[in-house]
């Protein structure tokens, strides 16, 4: 039995573990989105395959984690892993979320006996299939999407499997990367294995194996204490994403979260059924929103693993988009849907917990993919980029502008490390003025930045989302803008892409511009402090206009503050203008008491 002393140590060495893996697959990978945009997590797992230990890594890649350990023990037998072995897999299905995200996974024996699972997932640019970056708005089935791996060992007792490498290698575009990242991966759970030994060393095997239970048990209850704060009862909300593909209706996803005690379950009954676009969520997926989206609002002192689980239940109908079966498409299921999925939960929450939220974030990675031959050295090269945008505004502070979104928790990439890798050039990056949503606390602002091709055979792919239907504010707080993204060819002009394509001709002199959306607001744009409001116009938040038509806030021509004038605006506009949004039925006000808007 541990001391409470020995169970901190324990739970904080058990993080801080995982936290140096990571810090080996910084400084050790090759591709741009590892090293420089961090889309990868490293955890410890116990010899079950739970989720036990891990860090401040992706918040849509852990929960999926857990599932697919245990899928890799399910498939192999814990019986069957040897030290040395390293298991790899991307299959969705089992617990992957999509198919450039490749997971390594380790057992650690002491004496013979398996204790835990050193296990880390990373993002690859590229893993074949239609498109370059491996997103295609087209892709059908799965096997449009890229190469599907199911459990298979790479190393066995420390023996690379060259031929699988091979294979693997053969059927991306950039087979390089495929060394050079699988290495890094390697790497950090051959250190996570090392770090456990040495503790075993220090502490002994019993109460090393002891903390790994203590963390999770820690998780549960403080989740249970959390939820048993918030009022029993059902709460819903919905939303939908864009499209599924050229000329399609936006698809509708449905929860009821539903609390009792210390118990809470999301309930995706609703939601319509999974299509033939990849916007489609496996269950882990599902999971790893919902559970991600309660942590952050309930738990965001405590860590994340398999005991925090154990006071969440998912009920996600099989078939639907949020529990996509075979061979559904689903590489932006985990990119795009899995924000939308975290934004419904948010709109639950509101009507249970309003204090401990925010409002919509921009909800969309638009996935970029853009590949062709380098003509500085004739290598094949492929990049993969995600628009940030803005996060929603909370019931005390704007929200913050220009990141990741909560599912990705990654990094933004340099403009200078792409343009000395690749062949193009990032000709402006700039804040999106007026992009944020309005209120009493805004929502934090996207931005505009335009990439010109230096390539003349370059393909550009990308996923778009949040174009037809914004983030949504709260408690009175508008919607952000729009996202927009411009192509502009020599040859075919400019055109605005407002749904999901691939394999776009980008010849030299192209230019792809990215406008995304902000995020959503929190309370009544009129009851924001004017002095505020004037702040955000000088510091290029938004315009004048929008100072006045949105906020009541009247700016005169020196670009001063007029009180007087203001006090007349607040007194006689009206906030809202409702519009129609172009084929989304079933808007009227709900259960909720939701009513979609736009802005004009």
């Amino acid at each position: 039995m541990l001391d409470l002393v020995s169970q901190e140590i324990l739970k904080n060495v058990l993080v801080n573990i995982t936290r140096e893996m990571g810090g080996i697959m910084a400084r050790t990978s090759y591709s741009a989105i590892l090293n420089e945009g961090k889309d990868y997590s490293c955890a410890i797992f116990d010899a079950k395959g739970d989720l036990s230990a891990e860090a401040e890594f992706v918040l849509v890649h852990l929960a999926c984690m857990h599932f697919s350990v245990k899928a890799c023990v399910d498939d192999f037998g814990a019986e069957n892993f040897e030290p040395g072995d390293i298991v790899l897999h991307n299959d969705p299905y089992l617990g992957g979320s999509h198919l450039p995200d490749i997971n390594m996974i380790r057992p650690i024996h002491v004496d013979g006996e398996l204790i835990a699972f050193a296990a880390n997932r990373a993002h690859y640019p590229d893993v074949g299939g239609i498109a370059p970056g491996s997103f295609a708005g087209e892709a059908e089935e799965i096997l449009h999407e890229g190469v599907r791996i199911p459990p298979m060992k790479l190393y066995k007792k420390d023996q690379l499997d060259e031929q699988l490498l091979r294979l693997w290698s053969a059927n991306v575009r950039a087979p390089k990367r495929i060394y050079a990242d699988s290495a890094a991966q390697v790497a950090s759970i051959r250190i996570g294995e090392r770090r456990i030994l040495e503790l075993v060393e220090q502490e002994g095997v019993d109460n090393v194996k002891a903390g790994i239970e203590y963390i999770k048990d820690y998780a549960e209850k403080l989740m249970r204490s959390r939820i048993q704060k918030i009022p029993d009862g059902v709460y819903r909300y919905f939303d939908y994403m864009d499209d599924s593909g050229v000329d399609t209706d936006p698809v509708r996803i449905e929860c009821a979260m539903i609390v009792e005690d210390d118990q809470l379950t999301f309930d995706f009954e609703g939601t319509e059924a999974q299509v033939k676009c990849p916007i489609n969520a496996p269950y882990a997926v599902t999971s790893s929103a919902a559970f991600g989206a309660a942590k952050c609002i309930l738990a965001p002192d405590g860590p994340l693993n398999a005991g925090t689980y154990r006071a969440l239940k998912l009920l996600a109908p099989e078939g639907t988009l949020v529990n996509a079966q075979h061979p559904a498409p689903v590489a932006a299921g985990n990119t795009n849907t899995s924000q939308r999925i975290f934004g419904i939960i948010l709109g639950c929450m509101a009507q249970a917990a309003p204090e401990l939220v925010e409002a919509s974030e921009y909800g969309a990675n638009s996935d970029i993919g853009l590949g062709g031959t380098n003509p500085r050295n004739g290598d094949p090269y492929v990049l993969y980029m995600m628009p940030v945008g803005g996060m929603g505004a909370r019931p005390k502070s704007d929200g913050n502008t220009a990141v990741i979104n909560s599912m990705g928790n990654c990094s933004n990439q340099p403009a200078e490390v792409w343009e000395t890798m690749y062949p193009f050039r990032v000709n402006h990056w700039r804040l999106r003025t007026d992009s944020a949503g309005a209120g009493e606390f805004r929502g934090g602002s996207g931005y505009e930045v335009q990439y010109e091709s230096l390539d003349e055979e370059a393909l550009l792919s990308i996923f778009t989302e949040r174009v037809h239907i914004p983030p949504f504010g709260v408690f009175e707080g508008l919607p952000s803008k729009n996202g927009r993204y411009i192509l502009d060819r020599p040859k075919q002009g400019s055109e605005e892409l407002k749904t999901k394509l691939s394999r776009l001709d980008f010849p030299a002199g192209s230019t792809f511009t990215s406008f995304t959306a902000g995020g959503g607001g929190y309370g009544n744009p009129f009851q924001r402090d004017p002095e505020s409001v004037h702040q955000d116009y000088i510091e290029g938040f938004i315009s004048q206009e929008h100072a006045s038509e949105i906020y009541g806030v009247a700016i005169d021509e020196h670009g001063d503050l007029d009180h007087q004038r203001t006090a007349t605006l607040r007194e006689n506009n009206s906030l809202y203008v409702d519009v129609e949004i172009a084929n989304v039925i079933d808007l009227d006000e709900d259960a909720t008491g939701r009513v979609v808007r736009m802005n004009q």
